[in-house]
């Protein structure tokens, strides 16, 4: 790669560009700029939201987006990142239970 081609990470069937990255280390930055103004559990929420940023990042590259492991995961945390508005207790349930998947699902990958 030359030193002007843009820069990937690639891990199997994932890219994530340059652009991207730089897209989501600004939100990550100015997140935890933010982080010292917030209530403390919109950082939850910010590191949420970013990992769901991240996995669209991941699947703007992959082969097969909408069969995607992260398709499912990024779906999933969108549909529940909100419950942080009306139902805390759920939504702080649901962070343990999606640390949890992403836990398992590196485990699996590990004995592939």
């Amino acid at each position: 790669m030359g030193s002007g081609d843009r820069a990937a990470v690639v891990a199997d069937d994932i890219r994530v560009d340059r652009d991207g990255v730089v897209e989501l280390m600004a939100f990550l930055l100015a997140s935890a700029e933010l982080c010292t103004r917030e209530p403390y559990h919109y950082g939850s929420f910010r590191l949420l939201d970013g990992a769901s940023r991240l996995a669209g990042l991941a699947l703007k590259g992959a082969a097969d987006p909408q069969r995607h492991w992260l398709a499912e995961l990024k779906e999933d945390i969108d549909s529940h990142k909100a419950l942080l508005m009306w139902d805390r207790d759920a939504y702080f349930a649901y962070l343990q239970e999606v640390t949890g998947r992403i836990v398992e699902h590196v485990r699996t990958e590990a004995v592939k």
